[in-house]
């Protein structure tokens, strides 16, 4: 699928989610109705994000709150989005964990839970929820400054080679998916130690040295790439996906398979309940994501937000989750983040 670069719509998206923050605490529940199916949703659906309002969580999190109410897929129980951000995420997480499984407290959340579990930042997995199922993905990439000498990854690995450590990248943070992925495919490549990680406090610090000359590289999300790669800022070097990046801005990073990975190390968006939900409120929920994701409308947000919408079933999803871990897992055994 082409993703269409809609910075205008990218951007309204998010000064309309800052102003639209929720940080209400978990509504009071009927005790008697948890445990035990029965007429499903009976009151208002929280979905609870683990981050601030205005990220790409937050954001895909309220566009599918809006299309689900619109359509009203979840009769009588219309979804709010509620922030709740803190301590590694922990807090959206416990909030999730702890509520009562009766289907109206869910979680959207991302594969930042693999990598994160993996370092031991925090003590929570994916086996900790019910699956709902997945709702998107989108492929993260490496990217070098278009005033570099150097323009293929190839090259940077060249230089790196000859010269240890002077090839620095920015990363975003330690513990998010594109740290681990970047551990991962560098080392397959034979170079990881000869490159020089700088690791920031998010993108906009990573970009912000990229385009100061302080690093060399930096890892991306989809949505910051395609639009530097727009003003001609950066040059795409290798994305997280196995095939082809399918923006055309993108498309000349070098593949997951190209550098003999068999399979996607992309960011994977989901939706997540309490362990216990009865499987016919489960399914009333992953109905109307599929729904919702499959809507023309979260089609066009994903093309302007450098997502791919895509509905995978809850066992589908839990094994790419458990693949993901294993990977993980093992990056983590080499690796230190204090």
């Amino acid at each position: 699928m082409m993703i269409k670069q809609l910075a205008g719509l990218g951007l309204s998206l998010l000064l309309l989610a800052g102003c639209q923050q929720t940080t209400e605490p978990a509504a009071e529940v009927d005790q008697g109705e948890g445990k035990t199916s029965g007429s499903f949703p009976t009151r208002t659906v929280r979905i609870v994000v683990p981050y601030e309002a205005g990220g790409g969580s937050d954001v895909t999190a309220r566009k599918l709150a809006e299309i689900i109410t619109k359509k009203g897929l979840l009769p009588g129980g219309d979804p709010i989005v509620v922030n709740l951000p803190g301590s590694n995420t922990r807090s959206g997480l416990q909030e999730v964990m702890n509520a009562d499984p009766d289907g109206h407290t869910i979680l959207l959340h991302h594969s930042s839970l693999n990598s994160m579990n993996a370092l031991d930042m925090i003590d929570i997995s994916h086996d900790d929820f019910q699956i709902v199922s997945q709702i998107a993905e989108s492929p993260l990439l490496l990217v070098g400054s278009s005033d570099s000498e150097w323009t293929t990854f190839q090259e940077y690995v060249d230089a790196a080679k000859a010269d240890p450590r002077s090839v620095r990248v920015g990363l975003p943070g330690l513990g998010p998916v594109s740290h681990l992925a970047y551990e991962y495919f560098t080392r397959v490549v034979g170079v990881n130690e000869e490159f020089a990680i700088v690791p920031y406090t998010g993108g906009a610090g990573a970009t912000t040295a990229l385009m100061g000359g302080q690093v060399d590289m930096r890892m991306s999300a989809t949505l910051d790439a395609v639009n530097y790669a727009e003003s001609g800022d950066i040059i795409p070097l290798v994305t997280t996906s196995s095939e082809k990046h399918p923006h055309p801005l993108l498309k000349e990073a070098t593949t997951m398979k190209e550098l003999g990975i068999d399979f996607d190390l992309n960011l994977m968006y989901g939706i997540y309940a309490p362990k216990g939900i009865p499987d016919d409120r489960l399914a009333i929920l992953a109905n109307a994501f599929e729904e919702a994701v499959n809507s023309e409308e979260f089609q066009e947000y994903g093309e302007a937000m450098g997502l791919e919408p895509l509905f995978r079933e809850a066992d589908e999803y839990a094994d790419l989750h458990d693949k993901h871990q294993a990977i993980f897992d093992d990056i983590a055994k080499e690796i230190q983040v204090e």
